[in-house]
């Protein structure tokens, strides 16, 4: 474990999030972000807290945490970092955040797939 590790760099977006979420949704979707990166600090990029929070908030319920965490500890979070930039599914706001994190859930996989809510 390095000193950087388990550290949050955007506190502003955390704080923002964390203040329309609420703390069951802001704490299970830091939960599974530790989870699957082991605090690794790509891991608490804007990008990546804001996916998988929105993530968490839309299919509350409805996803298999452990289904979101293997499926995130299989991609590098800068990876999902590098698709909500360049957004190859035109989303706006905060969707552009949510649809790489549900790509990854989804995998190519059907069965169990979640339905796009955005």
């Amino acid at each position: 474990m390095q000193l950087s590790d388990y550290r949050i760099s955007c506190v502003g977006t955390a704080l923002k999030l964390y203040d329309q979420l609420g703390e069951e949704i802001y704490c299970e979707a830091l939960r599974h972000i530790v989870e699957a990166w082991e605090g690794r600090p790509d891991s608490f990029r804007a990008a990546v807290l804001r996916g998988v929070m929105y993530f968490v908030q839309l299919y509350h319920g409805q996803y298999s945490a452990e289904r979101l965490v293997r499926a995130l500890s299989g991609v590098h979070p800068m990876e999902l970092y590098r698709i909500s930039r360049d957004n190859p599914a035109r989303l706006p706001g905060w969707r552009r955040y949510v649809y790489p994190i549900y790509t990854t859930y989804n995998g190519k996989c059907r069965k169990d797939a979640l339905p796009m809510k955005f």
